[in-house]
Order: C-alpha cells, then sequence, then structure tokens
C-alpha cells in the first residue's frame, strides 16, 4: 500500500518511469525510504549527498553509509563536500548552498525533477514555525507538494502525506537501513524545538489540531493559485506606478496582500511581513498625503493614489569653509559669523530676528578653518552634547524623530574628520558653548525661497 500510495502521487503529478528524478539524500530515514521506493518502482533515479562536516566525524560517517548503500543499489551518487563554519544561522546557510548548487546544476544535468523525503511531521513542524513568526495566506501554503524551481525544473515531495510512523513501519518491513543524526535530538534549533516539545504536547492535548493545521494549509494551497491569477490581473489594468487607491481598497484584504507584495518585489523588496502589511494598508486606508520609507524605498500617498519609489540618494561633493561670511548652494544658504564680545544671549536673540531655522552655536577656540561641509558617511558617529558616548548619527535622528525625508538632506560640519555638528540640529559635545562669554562661532542656515 505504501509504495502504491507513492506512485499514485508521483503518476497523479505527471512524472513517468523515463522522467529523470534526482533524489536528495542525508542518509536519514525519510530519505531512505524514498530512494529506495524510488528504485523499487524502477524509476530512473539519481541521488546528491551534501556533506557539510558540520558534525565532525559523524558527516564522514553519513557520506561512507550513503555511498556503501547506494553502490549496493546501483544508484549513481554525486557527494558535495561543502564545509561550513558553525555558527548563527547555519541551517540557513547550508539549505540556501543546497538551493544555490541545485540551481546551479539543474540545467546543465537536465534535472526535470528534484525529489525530497518531506513528510506530514515536516508539514506540521513548518506551518507551527511559521505561525508563530506570523505569516499570512502565503506562509500557511506550508511546504508544496510539488514546485517549480526553475522553468525546467521542479521539486516534488511524494511523502507529504505519510505520516513518520508510515515511514518508520515501511522501513522495518524492507529492512532499509538509515543512520540518524544526532543534532536532531536536540532542541537547540528551532525546528527541533518544535518538534519534540510544541508538537508532542499539542498532540496530547489538541489531538485535533495537528490535523486541522494540515487541511487548513490544504485549503490555502487551493486558494493561492487563483489568488495570484486574480492579483495579477488587476496589476495588469493598473500598471501605472501611482495606483488608485479607491480601485485598491474594494479588494478583499487577502488580495490587496498580494498586490502591495508583487508591487514591492517588483521594486527589488522581497518580504512583506504581515506586520508591515497591516502598517502600510491602513496608511493607504487614510487617504492622506504622506511619505513613508520601506527599505530602500518609500511609499508615497496622495488622497486618491499610492504608489512606491526608489530612494535616489544624492551624493553632495564636500564644501570647505574657509573662514566667516555667507556661501550660496541650490537650495540653501549658510551664514558663518564669530561673536567675540556679545553674551550667547545676545547672540541668540539676534539670530531670531533674522531666522527662522535653528542656528549652531560653537565654541569658536576649539575650531580651525578650513571646517567641511559634507553629507554623512554611511555608519558615521558623534557624541551629542552631554551624551556619556558617542552615537550613530542614523540613530540619533530617529531618537529626536527628525522626519525621513529630512534626515536624508543632512549636512554634517567637520574638523579634520571629526564631526563638530549636524547642522540644523545638534551641536557634538566638545565644540558646545558652555561659557556664555567665550569667543562664539555662529552658524544660521537659510532655505533658498
Amino acid at each position: 500500500m505504501f509504495e502504491k500510495k507513492i506512485q499514485s502521487k508521483l503518476q497523479c503529478w505527471g512524472l513517468s518511469l523515463s522522467d529523470d528524478l534526482v533524489c536528495l539524500v542525508s542518509g536519514g530515514i525519510d530519505s531512505m525510504v524514498l530512494l529506495y521506493v524510488l528504485w523499487k518502482l524502477s524509476f530512473k533515479v539519481s541521488a546528491v549527498h551534501f556533506n557539510f562536516h558540520l558534525r565532525g566525524e559523524e558527516s564522514n560517517r553519513d557520506q561512507k553509509f550513503v555511498e556503501d548503500i547506494l553502490h549496493k543499489w546501483g544508484i549513481l551518487l554525486e557527494v558535495v563536500d561543502s564545509p561550513l563554519e558553525k555558527g548563527a544561522g547555519v541551517q540557513e546557510r547550508a539549505r540556501n548552498m543546497r538551493l544555490d548548487y541545485i540551481l546551479s546544476q539543474a540545467d546543465k544535468k537536465k534535472w526535470k525533477y528534484v525529489a525530497t523525503g518531506h513528510h506530514e511531521g515536516d508539514q506540521l513542524e513548518t506551518l507551527l514555525m511559521r505561525l508563530l513568526r506570523g505569516v499570512g495566506l502565503r506562509g500557511f501554503c506550508g511546504i508544496l507538494p510539488i514546485k517549480a524551481f526553475t522553468p525546467k525544473t521542479s521539486f516534488v515531495r511524494p511523502l507529504l502525506e505519510c505520516t513518520r510512523a508510515e515511514i518508520f513501519s515501511y522501513a522495518a518491513s524492507q529492512n532499509i537501513p538509515f543512520v540518524t543524526d544526532s543534532t536532531n535530538l536536540t532542541t537547540l534549533y528551532f525546528r527541533n524545538w518544535v518538534r519534540h516539545q510544541l508538537l508532542p504536547h499539542l498532540q496530547k492535548n489538541k489531538p485535533h489540531l495537528p490535523q486541522q493545521l494540515l487541511s487548513l494549509s490544504a485549503q490555502c494551497q487551493k486558494i493561492f493559485p487563483k489568488l495570484k491569477k486574480d492579483c495579477d490581473t488587476f496589476l495588469q489594468k493598473h500598471a501605472q506606478v501611482w495606483m488608485c487607491s479607491e480601485s485598491y481598497l474594494a479588494l478583499s484584504r487577502v488580495l490587496r496582500f498580494f498586490v502591495l507584495e508583487a508591487r514591492l518585489q517588483k521594486e527589488g523588496f522581497h518580504f512583506l511581513s504581515q506586520k508591515l502589511f497591516i502598517e502600510l494598508d491602513s496608511l493607504i486606508a487614510k487617504k492622506r498625503t504622506l511619505e513613508r520609507p520601506v527599505g530602500a524605498l518609500f511609499l508615497k500617498i496622495t488622497p486618491d493614489h499610492f504608489g512606491f519609489f526608489r530612494l535616489k540618494v544624492e551624493t553632495k561633493e564636500a564644501f570647505l569653509i574657509p573662514g566667516p561670511g555667507i556661501f550660496h548652494f541650490p537650495d540653501f544658504s549658510l551664514q558663518v559669523e564669530e561673536f567675540n564680545s556679545l553674551l550667547l544671549a545676545e547672540i541668540k536673540d539676534k539670530c531670531q530676528k533674522n531666522i527662522g531655522s535653528r542656528p549652531l552655536f560653537l565654541k569658536k577656540d576649539t575650531l580651525s578653518y578650513p571646517l567641511e561641509l559634507r553629507t554623512p558617511k554611511n555608519g558615521e558617529r558623534f557624541k551629542p552634547f552631554g551624551a556619556p558616548g558617542s552615537k550613530k548619527i542614523s540613530d540619533y535622528l530617529i531618537d529626536k524623530k527628525v522626519p525621513f525625508f529630512d534626515r536624508r538632506n543632512l549636512l554634517v560640519l567637520s574638523q579634520k574628520e571629526k564631526i563638530v555638528a549636524l547642522v540644523g540640529y545638534e551641536v557634538g559635545d566638545d565644540y558646545k558653548v558652555k561659557n556664555s562669554r567665550e569667543p562664539i562661532l555662529c552658524i544660521l542656515k537659510h532655505q533658498n525661497p
């Protein structure tokens, strides 16, 4: 029955015995059972084993085991030897390396189908992990039974509707050998915690919940293609950069997610979370004129339309200030004045009569010309007045709630690579006037009409 179940699934997907099937084999029970069934059903199958050397001798043991068994079965094996460094994100790095390798080889070696041993338990774990992280309909489709990876190659998961118990039972009945990855027994990784603690708890206390999750995922998989088609149809009718807010808001909430996701992906923004979608969707619904940064893009909203645009970062050439005077720029002018006898209160009063923007008052004796006016460098730091240490300029502006598009136009005043002041906002601690009678350098920024 087990073999017929797998054969029926493969035939349903249009696979024939003449199709090339590449099976990813780790040596664990799932991939060994899958490979054995494909071999026994006479499919034209070969295998790929990845050795990342993450478990020392155990990794080498797995490789030798797979080599010996596949040699016995007469199945062609390719071993990919790719050492990885242990550390944060190692599972994701290993997964990406596998995908990159398959992508690089699929067309070259004419792989039509790549089979993996994912089963019902893997699906449940994936759904729970995504549920805990917060996903939408696309994420809750879970692991797809068949998924195109390139125009000519698809992933297939014939065991996806098989339980772990069924797989163990079949392995025992056929005397299929396998090895166990010792890291699968720990709860160090998120998936392992879900597998060994959360899922058993749910199966014991909410026995119907796992099956309900699987049923919901199956429904999402059926709904998803239609939503994708409706999204594509809508975007074809609204292909302009500016989208009509009324037409967008008339869509269902789920379809609005797909539309925003597609528009963002078109501009190079890869992942739209539910949290970000809710925020952007609510801003569009308000129909107020505003701009909101979205990664390297920004969302611009008017009462009737909205659109996503790329940020154009202009690199301004540095300008040297040789001494006091007025210096003119395309959008503004900078007035630099020295005061040697007036009190700070008198200087402030004089400045407030001449300009509405915030002037900078610097301790003149700490400065020497020329001063440099420039845009801040990426990650550059300075020490705000009264602060115990330095701070990233970007963090300071966020803390002060400086509007995003004002941040983009920020200029800094520096002396020998050291930040003296953020023009229009803050003077560095070392240059702040602390004695109202000391010589003062005043810098005023005038916006051009």
